[in-house]
């Protein structure tokens, strides 16, 4: 699912400084958030899914945890809105396939992140060492420049075909995280998950996810 064409938050740091820094060191570990669009309340597979990357490990005091990257697609393009198109021309948002749209990065801060995108549920994993790699390199495997696969005009969601199928039906910001996550390879524990909406009750923390990430986060187990 999407926030859909809904604008940016403002970065806290200069974005291309943050990406020059994750392109000299290595993206150290990986945030998934889960945020309320709408109907979630009706099925938890009506949610959005964000990815945060950034240079310092899970345990760290969240106070230190300073500035990452944060990476999603959705039903977004560079002038959806007046104050999207300036942090663009800013270059505080980057927009991976230009005016195709679709997927954006963009620095922001980590309680920021949590604080907007994680008020369903969050998980923070550290990446191991070997698997380790700069964020040009995370970008041109996910998302070549050349391919288009992620840009505005793809993004799609079919009920009939399965709110969260990974078909050529779907293709949505859960879709997405799935991939990501199927390359960054987080080391992932079921009781690393945090729950922030004290509405929410399930047996397990896991099912609170939406089913595709669900079943990814389960592949890292």
């Amino acid at each position: 699912m999407s926030s859909s064409s809904s604008s940016s938050s403002s970065s806290s740091s200069a974005t291309k400084t943050l990406i020059k820094k994750l392109n000299e060191t290595k993206i150290v570990s990986c945030v998934l958030a889960m945020s309320k669009i709408n109907l979630n309340k009706l099925n938890k597979n009506f949610a959005h899914g964000a990815l945060l990357l950034i240079d310092t490990q899970s345990d760290d005091d969240d106070d230190y945890r300073g500035d990452g990257i944060i990476i999603e697609y959705g039903d977004y393009f560079p002038n959806m809105s007046e104050k999207e198109s300036e942090l663009v021309k800013k270059e505080n948002v980057i927009y991976r396939y230009g005016d195709k749209g679709g997927l954006r990065y963009y620095a922001i801060n980590y309680k920021e992140f949590l604080n907007i995108f994680g008020n369903i549920c969050y998980v923070s994993m550290d990446i191991s060492s070997d698997n380790q790699m700069t964020f040009r390199s995370f970008i041109d495997i996910i998302a070549p420049t050349s391919d288009n696969i992620w840009i505005k005009e793809n993004y799609k969601v079919s009920i009939l075909n399965g709110i969260i199928g990974i078909g050529k039906d779907n293709r949505h910001c859960q879709t997405f995280a799935a991939k990501a996550l199927s390359i960054l390879k987080p080391k992932f524990m079921k009781n690393m998950i945090i729950v922030t909406d004290d509405s929410r009750k399930t047996k397990k923390k896991i099912d609170i996810f939406p089913d595709i990430i669900k079943d990814e986060l389960l592949k890292l187990t």
